[in-house]
C-alpha cells in the first residue's frame, strides 16, 4: 500500500498473493533433522567406544564395541555390578548398594546413573576398578543416625536369637543335666544337703570307682543326692554320661534310704 502511495497515482493495478507452506514438506524436513541428529549421536557413541577400547572386551570377547552393541555392553556390565552388589534393606530397600569395605555406616546407592558410570569405567579398564571396587569418582553416602540405631537393634536381636537357637539345638543333641531346683523342689526336705560324695560312699559304690563317678556327677552339676529323684535324670541320661548299670542302680534306688539315714543322725 505504501508503494502505491509513493507513485502519486489515483489508480494502481496490483494484486495480493497468499501462499501456504506445505505441511508434508515441513514434516519431511523435521524427520531429516532428527535422522541427522541421531546419526551424529551414533557417531559420537562409536567414537567413545572405539577410543575407550578398540578391541573386544576381555571378559566378553565376542562383543565388538561399536555403535550398535555399545549400549548392550554397558547393560551387561551394569548387570555384573548389580549381581555383585545386591539390594540391602538396612541401607536402601529397593536399590542395590555398594558397602564401604571398612565402614559399615557408608555406602553408595547404585542408581542407574551411578551404575552406568561404574560400568563405563569397567569398559575403559580404569585402574583399580572392578565389579567389587567402584571408581573413585563415586562418592559414599553416610547412613543416617536413625538407620544406624535401627540396624544395631536388629543386629543385637538377631545375635541373641541365634544364641537361643544354638542352645536349644545343643539341648536336643545332648542329655540335659538336671537342675538342682527341680529335684529339691520335689522334696519335702529343704535343709542343706550333705556332700554328694557322702551319698556315693553310702550306696556302696566300689572305692576304686568312686573318684570317676564323682567326676562324672560334678561335670553334670549333680551336687545333691535328691536330684536322683528328679524326672530330669533318667537311666538313659546316666548311661550317656558314662555310668554303668550297677552304679546307676545304686544311685537311683537309695535316695529314700539315705534320707531316712540322715533323719536319724
Amino acid at each position: 500500500m505504501d508503494s502505491a502511495a509513493n507513485l502519486n497515482k489515483d489508480t494502481v493495478h496490483a494484486g495480493l498473493k497468499l501462499t501456504m507452506e506445505d505441511q508434508g514438506a515441513i514434516k519431511k524436513q523435521a524427520a531429516a533433522e532428527a535422522e541427522a541428529e541421531e546419526h551424529l549421536l551414533s557417531a559420537e557413541t562409536a567414537r567413545i567406544a572405539s577410543t575407550s577400547h578398540p578391541h573386544a572386551d576381555s571378559q566378553h570377547p565376542n562383543l565388538d564395541l561399536n555403535a550398535n552393541n555399545f549400549e548392550e555392553t554397558i547393560n551387561i556390565r551394569m548387570e555384573d555390578i548389580y549381581q555383585a552388589n545386591p539390594a540391602n534393606a538396612k541401607y536402601k530397600k529397593y536399590i542395590p548398594v555398594y558397602l564401604h569395605p571398612t565402614d559399615k555406616n557408608q555406602y553408595i546407592p547404585l542408581t542407574p546413573g551411578t551404575t552406568q558410570i561404574w560400568a563405563q569405567a569397567l569398559i575403559e579398564h580404569t585402574a583399580g576398578v572392578s565389579v567389587s571396587s567402584p571408581p573413585s569418582s563415586l562418592k559414599f553416602v553416610k547412613l543416617s543416625s536413625k538407620k544406624r540405631k535401627l540396624n544395631a537393634s536388629i543386629g543385637s536381636s538377631s545375635s541373641e536369637m541365634g544364641q537361643v537357637l544354638a542352645q536349644l539345638l545343643s539341648n536336643q543333641n545332648q542329655p540335659t543335666s538336671p537342675s538342682g531346683s527341680d529335684a529339691v523342689a520335689s522334696s519335702e526336705d529343704k535343709s542343706d544337703p550333705p556332700a554328694i560324695s557322702d551319698y556315693v560312699k553310702f550306696v556302696n559304690i566300689d572305692e576304686d570307682k568312686q573318684a570317676s563317678v564323682m567326676k562324672i556327677l560334678d561335670k553334670n552339676k549333680v551336687n545333691d543326692y535328691r536330684m536322683f529323684k528328679s524326672k530330669s535324670i533318667t537311666v538313659t541320661n546316666l548311661k550317656c554320661w558314662g555310668l554303668k548299670g550297677g552304679t546307676i542302680a545304686h544311685l537311683l534306688d537309695n535316695v529314700n534310704k539315705y534320707k531316712a539315714y540322715l533323719s536319724k543322725k
